[in-house]
C-alpha cells in the first residue's frame, strides 16, 4: 500500500511538473487506414487535451511532411494554418513528422516570457523547448515502413503496427534520444473520450533498459503516446534546461 502511494504520488508530480511547462504537439488524421491513392488530412493538435483542445498560433510550425514507405519525404498540401493532406500512393505504413520552431520559456513570479532569463527579474525557471509529433498512418494491408525514423532528437518507435492490434492487447514503443534507447522514462498514454480534463491520461508505464514500455490498449479508437526528456542547459545564465517533447498519434480498429 505504501509503496502504491508512492508511486501515485511520483506521478502527481510528475504531471504538475508537465502542465508547468509546454503545451503538447500532436497530430489528428482523418484517416489512419485509407486506401492508395485517397485523400488524407492532417489537422495540428495543440494544448494539453488530446485529441482537441487549443489552436496553435500561426508561424509556430517549422515543418510537416510525410514519409513514405520506401522512406520518400512527401511534401503535403497545405489547406490553413492547422490542416493538411496528402494522397499515399503505394500500400505500406506512412509516418507523418512535424515540429515546432524551438524557443525558450521563461517563468517568471509575473508569468511567462518567450524569452531566455537574460534581462528578466524574479525568475523561476527555464527552458528550451523542442516539440515534434508523428502519426502512423498505413495504407493498405502491408506493413513496411513500420521500422522507420523521421530523425527527430526524441522519438518514439513502434515496434507494432496498429492494424495489428485490438483492444486488450499491448502496444511495443521503443523511446530513443538522439540516436540511443533512453531508459527509465515514463510513457503517457490516452484516447480520444477518454477524459476531457487537461493532462489526465489513460495509461501510464515506463521504458526498460532497452528504452522499451509498452501501452495497454484499454479501448478502440484513436490514441496519443507522448514523452518528455529534460537535459541541462550549458549556460545557466541563459537558460536552466532543456525540454525534448515527442507524440505518436494512431488508431486502433
Amino acid at each position: 500500500m505504501k509503496k502504491t502511494f508512492i508511486i501515485l504520488c511520483s506521478l502527481t508530480v510528475l504531471l504538475s511538473t508537465s502542465i508547468v511547462y509546454a503545451h503538447d504537439l500532436w497530430l489528428n488524421v482523418s484517416n489512419y487506414f485509407p486506401k492508395p491513392g485517397e485523400v488524407v488530412t492532417i489537422e495540428l493538435g495543440w494544448g494539453h487535451r488530446f485529441p482537441t483542445d487549443e489552436v496553435i498560433k500561426e508561424g509556430w510550425l517549422e515543418s510537416i511532411y510525410a514519409i513514405s514507405p520506401k522512406g520518400e519525404k512527401i511534401s503535403l498540401k497545405k489547406l490553413d494554418p492547422t490542416h493538411f493532406s496528402f494522397r499515399p500512393q503505394i500500400a505500406g505504413i506512412y509516418l507523418v513528422a512535424a515540429q515546432i520552431k524551438p524557443g525558450f520559456l521563461t517563468k517568471t513570479t509575473e508569468g511567462y516570457k518567450l524569452q531566455t532569463k537574460r534581462g528578466l527579474k524574479n525568475v523561476i525557471t527555464c527552458f528550451r523547448y523542442d516539440k515534434r509529433a508523428k502519426a502512423i498512418i498505413q495504407g493498405g494491408k502491408k506493413k513496411e515502413g513500420i521500422s522507420q525514423k523521421a530523425g527527430h532528437p526524441l522519438e518514439l518507435i513502434p515496434l507494432k503496427a496498429p492494424a495489428q492490434l485490438k483492444e486488450g492487447d499491448t502496444f511495443p514503443l521503443k523511446v530513443i534520444f538522439r540516436g540511443e534507447p533512453l531508459s527509465k522514462t515514463y510513457l503517457f498514454a490516452t484516447y480520444a473520450g477518454f477524459s476531457e480534463e487537461k493532462n489526465t491520461f489513460a495509461y501510464t508505464t515506463m521504458t526498460d533498459e532497452e528504452g522499451v514500455g509498452s501501452i495497454k490498449i484499454l479501448k478502440k479508437g484513436k490514441w496519443m503516446v507522448k514523452v518528455e526528456h529534460k537535459i541541462p542547459f550549458p549556460d545557466k545564465e541563459e537558460c536552466d534546461e532543456y525540454l525534448y517533447g515527442a507524440t505518436l498519434t494512431f488508431e486502433v480498429r
